[in-house]
């Protein structure tokens, strides 16, 4: 770009030297001081205008950089995003391998591993990984708008017309013919500041069979440097940058939500994988519970043997073994609905042909700390929920557009400066020489005003733009009260199953003690099988209340997660 335009001064000057060396062309001391005055000028403007081109496009790349705006390679890559909030990115972490089934049927499953799964196959989850690659393209149409833009016009035009003429007394009507050729050339561009640049190079040959015509065919040349300036409407950086930041606000508020969509996928990924977990808990209790009464049952035949007891306290043995193994049917009911439920989480292991398998879960549900602070949940949760995120930036939409539509209220007031030269000939050399040697300046300065009477469109607009603003603001607030009271309720689950896990704990322990006495004594015929019964069931109750609090506990952590943003960070995932 600037060897073009260094030539395209040198030509200036070359055919300026040519123009003043003819010598049918005389050129007062004067006039040449002159036209070496328009001459520097238009060079100096045609530099300019390269110059400004450049910096534009640097200063747009510039903004990229700053802005954090995405490449624009033509090439989808994988989307990679980072939580927002978040300083520095977590380490990359090395991709889990491929979910393999054992020979017999099972498949070891880590809740990491299944994360992974999930985020890789999740329907959900590659549907809205869509929208910010579409996104990223709206930023980079309406950078475009700031890009240099090249035109050209060529023309071709005939035209006769009927001329009257006087002679002796009468009315004569000849035909007027004209031929017009036009082919003109240019470039523009437009800054952010609300300038506008254009350069043309306009070039005429007309054909006339007008005897008034001294010149005939005609050449005419000239180049012009047009600048427009608004001075009110549509004046600054921030009011032509404003389709941009709103491209970049509407990126940003497409990034949350497809951060939201990951955490939603990660959370319940969490809870499906910890409930299956407590059926299968569950169900081994259920099948502890079986046996106790199966050795029941044998105690008492042997008892009614020995003649100690009596046969109704086989039967009472024998129907609590019948209806505890109907509640290991449904317990494994149970834990297939689980298993499914987790393998519709992974997007895995329920299409048409794979093989069937059972899932067996590798992490356990250990107590991994204390209680939760709430103040320190409460930060986070501001910083990182990409709800609020989401809401903050349609707000600084909302005041981006409202900046702009006041703008609009502003009548159009616009300086217009021209600077060119001239050129006439009955050659194109000629008309070029005499365009080139500056001979024949045009300078124009104007400056133009515009406003509608009343001026109603742009209040109505504007009043529209305030009344979503503050809307937008309202939401902002709603989503913040619904953040804390969601984080309240995460931090308070968490308090009350490390609780529960210690009081269910404890339960367990002394109906594991109680039955224990219980059936020392109906040994020692103090006791009877009823009660024994009654002591198996609370025994199994407690421990089925001691999972669902070591389980409840796990979910209530991932929640946390879940509203305070971080769960991505604690898997040490990254997308």
């Amino acid at each position: 770009m600037p060897q073009a335009i260094h030539a395209a001064v040198g030509v200036c000057r070359r055919k300026g030297g040519a123009l003043r060396r003819r010598r049918e062309f005389f050129v007062s001391p004067l006039e040449e001081h002159a036209m070496t005055r328009v001459g520097r000028a238009v060079g100096v403007a045609v530099l300019a205008t390269g110059m400004l081109c450049l910096a534009g496009r640097g200063a747009a790349r510039a903004g990229e950089a700053g802005e954090g705006s995405p490449p624009r390679n033509g090439t989808p890559v994988p989307l990679r995003l980072t939580l927002m909030a978040q300083q520095e990115p977590p380490p990359a972490t090395p991709p889990a391998p491929p979910l393999t089934i054992t020979p017999e049927g099972t498949l070891p499953l880590p809740l990491r591993d299944a994360i992974l799964q999930a985020l890789r196959q999740n329907l959900d989850v590659l549907i809205e990984g869509f929208n910010p690659r579409a996104r990223t393209e709206e930023v980079t149409k309406e950078e475009a708008a700031f890009d240099p833009a090249a035109f050209a016009t060529l023309k071709f035009s005939e035209i006769k017309t009927p001329s009257a003429s006087s002679i002796g007394g009468f009315t004569a009507f000849s035909p007027s013919e004209r031929e017009t050729e036009t082919g003109n050339v240019g470039v523009r561009k437009r800054f952010t500041l609300g300038t506008q640049l254009e350069l043309s190079f306009n070039n005429d040959r007309g054909d006339t069979n007008s005897p008034a015509q001294v010149v005939n065919p005609s050449y005419r040349t000239d180049m012009t440097l047009t600048l427009t300036q608004p001075l009110l409407k549509n004046f600054g950086i921030e009011v032509n940058e404003t389709p941009i930041r709103l491209a970049r606000g509407n990126l940003t508020i497409s990034q949350a939500l497809f951060v939201q969509r990951v955490q939603g996928v990660v959370a319940e990924v969490e809870a499906a994988y910890w409930d299956l977990i407590f059926a299968i808990e569950d169900l081994e209790a259920r099948r502890r519970s079986l046996r106790l009464a199966e050795a029941l049952v044998r105690l008492n035949q042997a008892r009614v043997r020995a003649g100690v007891a009596a046969p109704v306290e086989v039967i009472q043995a024998e129907a609590t073994r019948a209806t505890r193994l109907e509640e290991i049917i449904t317990g494994e009911k149970a834990v297939r609905d689980g298993e499914d439920r987790l393998k519709r989480a992974m997007n895995f292991g329920l299409a048409p042909g794979e093989p069937e398998f059972t899932i067996q879960p590798t992490d356990k549900p250990a107590v991994l700390g204390g209680p939760v602070p709430l103040e320190e949940s409460l930060k986070d949760a501001r910083e990182r929920r990409p709800e609020l995120l989401q809401a903050q930036e349609e707000v600084r939409n909302q005041e981006r557009t409202y900046r702009f539509a006041r703008n609009q209220l502003l009548p159009t007031l616009d300086l217009v400066g021209k600077v060119g030269t001239n050129g006439l000939g009955s050659a194109f050399d000629d008309d070029f020489d005499r365009a080139a040697s500056g001979s024949f300046p045009t300078v124009e300065v104007s400056l133009l005003f515009e406003y509608p009477l009343g001026n109603r469109a742009a209040r109505s607009e504007a009043e529209r733009v305030r009344l979503l603003l503050e809307q937008a603001r309202v939401s902002l607030r709603n989503v913040d009260q619904r953040v804390a009271l969601e984080v309240r309720e995460a931090v308070r689950q968490v308090r009350t199953t490390l609780e529960r896990i210690e009081a269910t704990k404890r339960a367990r322990e002394l109906a594991a003690e109680q039955l224990r006495i219980e059936e020392k004594r109906l040994e020692a015929g103090v006791s009877t099988t009823f009660q024994v019964l009654e002591f198996q069931d609370d025994l199994t109750r407690a421990e089925a209340n001691e999972i669902r609090a070591s389980t409840d506990y796990r979910k209530a952590l991932a929640t946390i997660d879940r509203v305070t943003a971080t769960s991505l960070e604690k898997h040490q995932l990254r997308l």
